[in-house]
């Protein structure tokens, strides 16, 4: 699948304009739903982007709606690219949660986010994923070895011909952290000076003692997502304990570009943040001596 599409992206569009359409020609959600036979909750997952469109689906909602021969065409041709079977489906035991990263990164140019607590997933080592994934209290069961291939296949957008650009800043909090086993960590840390050489990938570091705008950083981990397509808009995911809270207005993403911008202003540069990253790998105490 190509860099800047994703069957997400369809889905919202086409839910997007179907709604369009529906206020344009009078109708009521519940109104139409009832002409169509349909329950209400069935149209606004439609419309919101929450289910998989069918085809016959489509096809009979757009002749409710009296649309012209074009308009007919185009919603059966954003119908067909919304089903289309993105890489993350065949991971069916890896989390939910997981595969929705996925499907925002398939459709994603530009990636920018702020890491708080942990190591962002796309710049993880196998072995310290496999760390984060074992803490699986309270959440349903998955397939950790599953979940694990499914995040190494995510970190292929950043590789290859079209590769997305993406920038990292990370909390000099979650490196120095406890996070995994110290020799896990060294690899972890090691892998992050490697991935500093790559031309499409930024990381940076907010050193704890950074002087931010109103003394105010961010509450959260966040990401900031960029499509190619200008329909699409951008959309910000905020960490939460269980989830990943998406936001795609104008005023929340206005917010999260203010804080993004404060901490990037604040971190330091790419050569500075290299050598923090070394200096805490050379404090990490040998393999076998006292934590």
């Amino acid at each position: 699948m190509p860099v800047g599409q994703s069957p997400m992206f369809r889905r919202r569009r086409l839910g997007a304009q179907l709604r369009d359409l529906r206020e344009v020609r009078g109708y009521k959600l519940q109104q139409l739903a009832a002409e169509l036979g349909w329950s209400h909750t069935k149209l606004s997952r439609l419309e919101n982007a929450k289910v998989r469109p069918d085809v016959a689906d489509v096809m009979d909602l757009v002749e409710a709606l009296d649309a012209t021969a074009e308009q007919q065409r185009r919603f059966i041709a954003l119908a067909r690219q919304a089903n289309q079977r993105g890489w993350w489906r065949a991971y069916a035991e890896m989390p939910q949660r997981q595969a929705g990263q996925a499907e925002l990164e398939a459709g994603a140019i530009g990636i920018w986010g702020y890491s708080l607590v942990f190591i962002p997933g796309l710049l993880q080592t196998g072995d310290y994923m496999r760390i984060r994934f074992a803490d699986g209290n309270g959440f349903p069961g998955f397939d950790v070895e599953e979940a694990i291939r499914g995040r190494l296949q995510r970190q292929r957008i950043l590789a290859g011909e079209q590769s997305v650009v993406y920038t990292a800043i990370i909390d000099e909090a979650a490196l120095r952290r406890r996070s995994a086993p110290t020799e896990i960590m060294r690899g972890q840390l090691e892998h992050l000076v490697e991935v500093l050489g790559w031309a499409n990938v930024s990381i940076r570091v907010l050193p704890l003692e950074a002087s931010l705008p109103c003394f105010a950083g961010a509450l959260n981990s966040f990401t900031v997502f960029h499509f190619a397509d200008p329909e699409d808009g951008d959309l910000v995911t905020v960490e939460t304990e269980t989830s990943d809270v998406q936001l795609g207005d104008e005023e929340d993403l206005a917010r999260y570009r203010v804080v993004f911008d404060r901490i990037t202003t604040a971190a330091l540069s790419a050569e500075a943040s290299t050598g923090l990253i070394q200096s805490i790998i050379d404090g990490l105490p040998d393999e076998g001596s006292a934590p």
